[in-house]
């Protein structure tokens, strides 16, 4: 029983519902795939401290700009749907505490009570602190 379990932690880790895949193109499609592991890593970051599933994460009020606006949603290509399934792979072996990201260009009312962690292309992305 305990490696089914085991089983079902690693498949549910693996292999990510559309939607988060989705989360992952929209968000951060134009970056770099260092830039898609981070935003990987923060949806893997909030559903661990929030223990909350992947898909429950993406779908948060107001936590990811493109649910915001489910209309807005193209057609994404073969390439950009193995980018983002690659960046979720490699986002299990990522070190980073990023839990929140915006774009360079705003200023999100939360950014001063985070503590700032890098930037990568057009994205910064920080730590909540506790």
């Amino acid at each position: 029983m305990k490696e089914l379990i085991l089983v079902a932690i690693l498949l549910t880790s693996i292999l990510p519902q559309k939607a988060v895949l989705e989360t992952i193109i929209y968000e951060s499609a134009s970056e770099p795939l260092e830039g898609q592991i981070e935003v990987s890593k923060v949806i893997r970051n909030r559903a661990r401290l929030r223990r909350k599933t992947f898909t429950e994460i993406v779908f948060q009020k107001k936590q990811f700009s493109c649910n915001n606006h489910l209309k807005n949603r193209r057609e994404y290509s073969i390439l950009e749907w193995n980018t983002a399934y690659k960046a979720w792979l490699l986002s299990i072996v990522s070190k980073s505490k990023a839990t929140m990201y915006h774009t360079v260009d705003s200023k999100p009312y939360w950014v001063d009570s985070c503590e700032y962690l890098y930037t990568i292309k057009n994205h910064k992305f920080y730590k909540e602190e506790k």
